[in-house]
């Protein structure tokens, strides 16, 4: 036994469940298996395997970095779901903002917001992210 293994430190063979079920977390939110390959430089043949559940088991050290990446390794062109933009959309209006403000203040060269019900690009997302949390919201008062 080598004194890596006697540490703690060794690379064993582990079920690959829950590296999959992250796989398919991060593909849900926008990420991948290659933008994880990219990100860990695990071959992305092995994390497509891991993925479809044609590869049960994988290294520990494979494991542990699948499990490292997170959500934020989306990258900008990222179709992601669109419920909690909605949602910040949602405030926004009912803090004063018209859909064609909105719009201006996001770049948009029209008066629409053209953003899909169900997804949209995370660089999206993010733009509406941010006018949400430095805008200024009027709440109306309840008769």
């Amino acid at each position: 036994m080598d004194a890596n293994r006697r540490a703690g430190l060794g690379n064993g063979i582990v079920s690959a469940e829950a590296a999959r079920a992250h796989l398919l977390s991060l593909s849900n939110a926008g990420v991948g298996y290659k933008t994880v390959a990219r990100v860990t430089g695990i071959a992305s043949a092995i994390l497509f395997g891991i993925r479809s559940g044609r590869r049960l088991n994988c290294r520990e050290g494979t494991a542990r970095a699948i499990l490292a990446v997170s959500p934020a390794a989306a990258r900008p062109h990222a179709v992601i779901d669109a419920t909690e933009t909605w949602h910040q959309i949602a405030t926004l209006r009912r803090g004063g903002w018209t859909k064609t403000a909105i719009a201006k203040a996001l770049g948009y060269q029209g008066p629409a917001l053209q953003i899909g019900t169900r997804r949209c690009l995370k660089r999206t997302a993010d733009a509406v992210r941010r006018l949400y949390r430095t805008a200024p919201i009027r709440l109306k008062e309840r008769a």
